[in-house]
């Protein structure tokens, strides 16, 4: 491959990423790049995957560029990134900020899951919580494998296995597609049939047993074929985000436009790893305004909640409070009630003597004028006639 250059003053770098094969890259004769081990066969070829940056010590008029590829680990061959070529301190510059945004996305994701995941274990009703604490996590650990700027475990650990380096970026990724329905479900219960979220499980589920069992040369032919069904998820999430909408569910606009965002990065995202289109990752760009956007619904959903809790205790408070006042008073009408229950027992007994006292008066004078009467009929017997 021959290039052209204009003249420059400013150094000029190269740019290669491809995670699929092992290549060499000659220029104008010289060895610059080189990634794994080239051979003519799979035993021979060792894969590796870094993103790699050479400076053209001297910049010639032409370039001649000559790649070599290996790839006997995927089913397909050839490059899987095109070569850059530019101002060295742009194109070093464009990888920082790629890696940036990346480290950035990572971190964001796991906060944000471990977050969702400590509110779950805290209160266990809210499976919406759960979904998005696992879907935060699982795509946070898809980052470092599969980023905007590339894979930047490889930074860390130049020689990181290939292998699982490429099974665990699907492995971390596959789960996301079913887990999205979930949480959509779980977030606006009723609206999607639990025989069409079984429906999206099944399907994915064989898929990761596929990839986890067999090599990458194996399962890659399929991985197209789980990329459109990842695609046929979007369907019933838009019903159900429309439907939340219309229904002028609070915080559902925000969703919807999240939502919105990341279809569009991960229709990007696709075409650009089919090769059709050739951009860069943009998906976690996408992903971190999605996953920002239903984290802000969730906060809104446990504020609200956290809110009428805080509103049912004070209500609870102060009807804890006027009891207590209604109970001071009823213990308060309970002791003048014994006391006017003590005096009347009191009256009643004062009165009952009282009756016995004028009852044993009566008896006393009937006795009285009995023995009088008595005494009377007695003198008149004895007078003579």
């Amino acid at each position: 491959m021959g290039v052209l250059l204009d003249h420059t003053d400013q150094p000029l770098a190269i740019r290669l990423e491809d995670q699929s094969t092992a290549y060499r890259l000659w220029v104008n004769g010289k060895l610059l790049l080189a990634n794994g081990t080239t051979g003519k066969n799979s035993q021979t070829t060792t894969p590796q995957y870094l993103v790699k940056i050479a400076v053209l010590e001297q910049v010639p008029e032409n370039l001649d560029l000559v790649l070599q590829v290996a790839n006997f680990h995927l089913h397909r061959g050839g490059p899987y990134r095109p070569v850059s070529l530019g101002i060295e301190s742009m194109i070093r510059k464009k990888q920082l900020l790629l890696w940036g945004v990346d480290l950035l996305t990572f971190s964001t994701l796991l906060i944000l899951g471990l977050h969702h995941l400590v509110f779950f274990l805290l209160r266990r009703r809210s499976r919406a919580s759960l979904y998005f604490g696992i879907l935060c996590l699982l795509w946070g650990w898809h980052v470092p494998f599969w980023g905007a700027g590339g894979k930047f475990i490889t930074v860390l650990f130049p020689h990181f296995n290939w292998e699982i380096s490429h099974k665990l970026d699907l492995l971390c990724w596959c789960p996301t597609v079913p887990l999205m329905l979930m949480f959509i479900a779980a977030l606006y219960p009723g609206m999607i049939r639990q025989r069409v979220i079984f429906l999206y499980q099944g399907i994915a589920i064989p898929f990761l047993l596929l990839v986890l069992l067999t090599p990458p040369w194996v399962y890659g032919h399929v991985v197209v074929f789980y990329e459109i069904y990842a695609l046929l998820t979007i369907p019933p999430i838009a019903w159900v985000l429309y439907r939340a909408v219309l229904e002028r569910r609070k915080g559902s606009a925000l969703v919807v436009i999240g939502f919105f965002l990341f279809i569009i990065t991960a229709i990007n995202d696709i075409l650009y790893n089919m090769d059709i289109f050739h951009s860069v990752n943009l998906i976690p760009a996408g992903l971190l305004g999605l996953l920002l956007s239903q984290s802000f619904e969730l906060a809104r959903r446990h504020a609200a909640a956290f809110s009428t809790a805080e509103s049912l205790s004070r209500k609870l408070e102060r009807t804890n409070k006027a009891l207590a006042a209604s109970n001071t008073e009823l213990h308060a009408s309970n002791i003048a009630l014994e006391e006017n229950l003590r005096l009347k027992t009191a009256l009643e007994e004062q009165r009952q003597k009282k009756q016995q006292a004028q009852l044993y008066a009566e008896k006393t004078a009937l006795e009285k004028l009995r023995y009088q009467l008595t005494q009377l009929c007695g003198n008149h017997s004895q007078t003579p006639l």
